[in-house]
């Protein structure tokens, strides 16, 4: 089973015994890391509102979860690396959501979302410009300029004169059925981006 079909059935998973039973809270913790992997960023948001208030105030995890959400909503990509690298994880939920991918082996969940939001920013630059600076590119991605010209060489984008960096597209593999919500997040960033 791939990572992001594994995600999808933990979080209908969740999502039910939400509706049945209610959460508890470790199973929100988890919940919000599914959908900051995934990107469900409107579902993460309306996660927070629905939370108990001890869930958000125990030991500061899901309020730091959510800052990630709302750094990456807003499009504060340094903020959000640094919201990412803020979170200290508990250990059962590092340790169960390593079992998530095995794209990444034995990195943390702090890896698994680091990696899919530059995926995705990796995705929308190449689709988006003809050519980018290579410090927007540093912003976009958390990374410094030595490593965005590392990124660009390993996927063979060429780089030009004044630091710009013309980015190729990115092979994707055919989409499955999209969710409704993540069709519109995705168009809804697609969006953003290009503003």
């Amino acid at each position: 089973m791939t990572s992001s079909s594994e995600s999808h059935a933990r979080i209908q998973e969740l999502e039910s015994i939400e509706l049945q039973d209610g959460l508890y809270d470790e199973q929100y913790l988890r919940l919000m890391a599914l959908y900051l992997i995934e990107n469900q960023l409107c579902d993460a948001r309306m996660l927070w509102l629905r939370a108990p208030d001890e869930v958000k105030v125990a030991e500061g995890f899901f309020q730091k979860q959510f800052n990630v959400c709302q750094a990456i909503m807003a499009r504060n990509y340094p903020e959000a690396y640094a919201s990412i690298a803020g979170v200290n994880w508990p250990s059962e939920i590092a340790l169960d959501m390593q079992a998530v991918s095995c794209e990444y082996g034995e990195t943390m969940i702090v890896e698994f979302v680091k990696v899919n939001l530059k995926k995705r920013r990796l995705a929308l630059i190449a689709k988006a410009y003809a050519s980018i600076a290579i410090s927007d590119m540093s912003i976009s991605l958390g990374l410094s300029p030595e490593s965005v010209r590392e990124v660009c060489s390993n996927l063979k984008w060429t780089t030009g004169p004044g630091d710009l960096v013309y980015p190729k597209k990115i092979k994707e593999p055919p989409c499955a059925a999209i969710r409704g919500n993540t069709l519109v997040d995705h168009l809804s960033s697609v969006i953003q981006f290009l503003e």
